[in-house]
């Protein structure tokens, strides 16, 4: 799914001895189907109103850019992870990804 070369570079420190400078605050980790028009557009609305950086998907990613090369780029470049666990959640394994991939930055 994600590229194969990504969660190694990841894991020999790719991201843990990095600048205090991100690109985004928060990375939004969630299953769209089951909440991205409904409790995602408020958190996102909430967030940005508090004048904190978030990345979601469907608005960061421009439409042609390989989502495959630009998710593992956004875990990277944002502080910090909010995980919005749902119904379909741990049976994506785009989500399941995402978290290895968290993980493998810390």
């Amino acid at each position: 799914m994600f590229n194969d070369d990504y969660p190694a570079a990841a894991a020999s420190g790719g991201g843990r001895h990095r600048s205090c400078t991100w690109k985004y605050d928060v990375f939004l980790s969630f299953r769209g189907s089951d909440v991205r028009h409904t409790f995602i557009a408020h958190l996102h609305r909430a967030l940005t109103r508090m004048g904190i950086g978030v990345f979601i998907d469907n608005i960061n990613i421009p439409k042609g850019q390989y989502i495959a090369e630009a998710i593992p780029r956004a875990i990277a470049e944002s502080r910090f992870s909010v995980v919005v666990l749902s119904k379909g959640y741990a049976s994506s394994t785009w989500c399941l990804d995402e978290l290895v991939l968290r993980i493998l930055i810390i």
